[in-house]
């Protein structure tokens, strides 16, 4: 559970520049990278956890296309936090979490699309991912860390 509070602590900051500046800045990047990397340490070999590699790869084959088709649609903040997900949590929670989060984006696009009419408008990803992992992680506090 500490894994887990240390992380949404680290990505509702990172949430909180993007939806404030539209903006994560590079040093915030790289101490959650950091963190990353020992958090993924800590789960190896304390606690006898894999981070799931092919999650990984999967997502960032998928980020890698998002990006080709829509090159303004996501920027490398967003991918960067997303590619590092599974040094933190498990797969199951990421795409629940991910899946989530894009219910979240679907209701905030509506809304901006109705409320200004402006189809260019854009949103902030980090604070739906935010909502979607704490809404995924709700099993975490029932006893898995």
């Amino acid at each position: 559970m500490m894994i887990y509070t240390i992380f949404m602590g680290i990505l509702g900051k990172m949430a909180w520049e993007d939806g404030r500046t539209g903006m994560i800045r590079g040093t915030t990047l790289w101490i959650y990278s950091a963190l990353g990397v020992v958090t993924a340490a800590v789960r190896y070999f304390l606690l006898g956890e894999t981070p799931s590699w092919v999650d990984m790869g999967v997502l960032a084959l998928i980020l890698w296309i998002l990006r080709k088709v829509t090159p303004r649609g996501m920027g490398d903040g967003d991918i960067w936090t997303l590619i590092g997900l599974p040094l933190y949590i498990s797969e199951t929670q990421m795409w629940a979490g991910i899946f989530y989060s894009m219910l979240f984006m679907i209701l905030a696009a509506g809304w901006k699309y109705w409320r200004k009419k402006d189809r260019r408008a854009e949103i902030p990803y980090l604070p739906s991912l935010w909502t979607g992992l704490l809404l995924a992680g709700r099993s975490v506090f029932h006893g898995l860390y």
